[in-house]
């Protein structure tokens, strides 16, 4: 602003100098000491730019040396944390040896874990198996007949049940089909005539806990004494009922014939 002051000023002193000669002689006295007024001021406000300049410049170099004090503690915080980095480097070193122990130890028994999950579903399997294997189980029983003969008759002495399986079997029924016409004689004890038709007739006899056990070296026996004419061939059949565990329940059958010639049964 006193800048645009003294130009308006210089321009009008030299307007009237040179254009207004006689008005400038005139008051040359007075414009003189406005001219030193000017003068005074301009040098006090000169003076005033340069002590804030001044002022202001002192301010900055105070900056400038708290802003080297702060960059000078930041280095030598720095510095604090490096001579600290070998001991956090040392540190960390042992804190990874330790999470390499950790994860070697982790590891060991995760593969021990395993194994042992491992030998534990091969347990379970096996369990398994033999569960399955023992409900799988089932009698397997096996008939045959003594019998003995003449030149004109055949005898049934006994009837033997044998258990070839590997599970009990609880025998209820046995039942003969045998043919009317070659029929002489019939004695079974307890047992009874069921059914009788033109050309056989079913026998049977019911059971009560008549166990047939698996491979035993004693089966089941049951005494008969059943005559045949034997000057045909003819032909029976042995039906064996029975119970078992698992509801492994079924019958077994077999069938015989017999010719003059032989005292041998075929199936």
């Amino acid at each position: 602003m006193i800048w645009i002051i003294f130009l308006i000023v210089l321009i009008v002193l030299l307007y009237t100098y040179f254009k207004k000669r006689p008005i400038f002689e005139e008051y040359k006295n007075l414009t003189e000491f406005m001219i030193v007024i000017f003068t005074v001021f301009f040098a006090i406000y000169q003076l005033n730019s340069s002590t804030d300049d001044f002022e202001k410049l002192i301010e900055r170099l105070e900056g400038i040396i708290q802003n080297a004090e702060e960059s000078k503690n930041s280095l030598k915080k720095v510095q604090e944390s490096l001579s600290d980095l070998p001991v956090q480097i040392d540190s960390f070193s042992t804190s990874i040896r330790s999470l390499n122990t950790v994860v070697s130890t982790q590891k060991d028994q995760l593969g021990k874990t395993l194994i042992s999950f491992n030998e534990s579903i091969l347990g379970f399997k096996l369990s398994v198996d033999q569960m399955a294997e023992r409900f799988n189980r089932k009698p397997d029983i096996k008939i045959a007949l003594k019998l003995s003969n003449t030149d004109s008759s055949l005898s049934i002495h006994s009837i033997v049940l044998t258990n070839k399986g590997n599970l009990l079997a609880e025998i209820f029924t046995v039942r003969l089909h045998l043919p009317n016409k070659y029929l002489i004689s019939f004695e079974w004890k307890e047992s009874i005539k069921a059914q009788e038709y033109e050309e056989y007739s079913t026998y049977q006899k019911h059971f009560t806990d008549q166990y047939v056990f698996p491979d035993s070296l004693k089966p089941l026996v049951e005494n008969c004494n059943i005559m045949f004419s034997v000057n045909k061939r003819i032909k029976g059949t042995v039906f064996v009922y029975y119970t078992s565990a698992f509801g492994n329940d079924g019958v077994a059958e077999q069938d015989f014939i017999w010719t003059p010639k032989s005292t041998n049964s075929k199936n």
